[in-house]
């Protein structure tokens, strides 16, 4: 796995190549230079007619600079390609890999456990008399135990108020809806089998993994070629079919869901992040900041028979997973296009004791 990832630069290497960009010996250097910084990054070198190719040695370095810094080519002047997206999109997720492989998981010690907070604003419908629709701001807490066998603990609450999408404050509250209950709700179980099905004890042989749970089991099961993850994902995803009209967006997805709970190790993600650079209707949609303040880059994949498109954010530099967000491509109800009908955050660390945060 590691042979199919492209190592970033050292600085060392970073000053040679853009010395040789500024070198004498004329446009040939350059586009030598050029190719070795493309093929450092693992990207194809985009394919650019000669009539474009005689750019000033400062603007070559420039390029270069902002390539190497944002990991995605950057066009600043004029709208943005869908073919430009995908290289961006494909230069992002292998420099998130080649970090992911070099990151170290938390070591969480008997006795010890993995923290795992994810911070989200989620849509609530009413639907009564007249419907209401409001983003409500949630925290889920989980505390996993070194041994996965052990009893876990999670915590839900809310914990700020609404954002209106449909009504108000004043006409929920005539109309009967009462305020979201802000007391947290605390579950322990074993293996997390939080929900057990109806009629069943919460039970680690009633924990099936899969991509929405991705367990320790399962997860030794995945393949560590990006191209045989492909192929998994396809025989895996009950709604992918050739012609279907979903084309990557469900794939997209089941990687998704595998993510959210942050439970998923750094080469595994790696992975993860090398099958979706595969998808040719993957794309960067920009640089945002979380519900944390930590900036990533989001990409996602626009689907014909969905008005949403869902994205996940990640932090090419640590090659971490740090949230999600779905943004409306189309108007639907509450929501004209452009806007989030959801975004979410996570982040982990180790504790020593069930419900402590730090």
């Amino acid at each position: 796995m590691a042979d199919q990832v492209h190592p970033i630069w050292t600085e060392d290497e970073l000053d040679t190549a853009l010395a040789g960009l500024h070198n004498d010996r004329g446009p040939a250097n350059l586009a030598s230079a050029r190719t070795a910084l493309y093929a450092a990054l693992g990207a194809p070198e985009p394919i650019i007619p000669k009539s474009r190719r005689r750019w000033p040695h400062w603007a070559a370095a420039a390029a270069v600079v902002a390539l190497l810094v944002s990991g995605a080519l950057v066009i600043r002047s004029g709208p943005t390609s869908t073919t430009q997206q995908a290289s961006a999109a494909v230069l992002t997720l292998r420099k998130a890999a080649t970090a992911a492989i070099g990151e170290r998981d938390p070591v969480v010690k008997p006795g010890q456990y993995l923290y795992i907070r994810q911070n989200a604003w989620w849509e609530n419908t009413i639907v009564g008399t007249k419907t209401f629709d409001y983003l409500a701001d949630s925290v889920t807490e989980t505390w996993v135990p070194a041994d996965r066998t052990g009893t876990w603990m999670q915590r839900r609450s809310i914990i700020g108020q609404r954002k209106w999408v449909i009504g108000t404050e004043t006409e929920a509250a005539a109309g009967g809806i009462p305020p979201d209950d802000h007391t947290p709700s605390e579950l322990t179980a074993p293996c997390g089998d939080f929900y057990p099905a109806t009629g069943h004890t919460a039970s680690c042989a009633d924990v099936q993994g899969n991509w929405q749970n991705p367990t320790p089991a399962w997860l030794a099961t995945l393949p560590t070629d990006p191209h045989a993850m492909l192929d998994r994902l396809k025989k895996d995803s009950p709604a992918f079919k050739p012609g279907n009209g979903l084309g990557d967006a469900e794939l997209f997805v089941y990687v998704a869901d595998a993510l959210r709970g942050g439970l998923v190790p750094a080469k595994v993600r790696a992975v993860f992040y090398q099958t979706l650079a595969l998808l040719p209707e993957l794309k960067v949609t920009e640089q945002v900041a979380n519900l944390d303040g930590r900036t990533g880059v989001a990409m996602g994949v626009d689907s014909p028979e969905s008005p949403v498109r869902q994205e996940i954010i990640i932090d090419p530099v640590t090659g971490q997973f740090i949230g999600e967000r779905t943004v409306v491509l189309k108007p639907i109800p509450g929501f004209a296009a452009g806007a989030m009908t959801g975004s979410s955050s996570v982040t982990t660390s180790v504790v020593n004791s069930i419900g402590s945060t730090r």
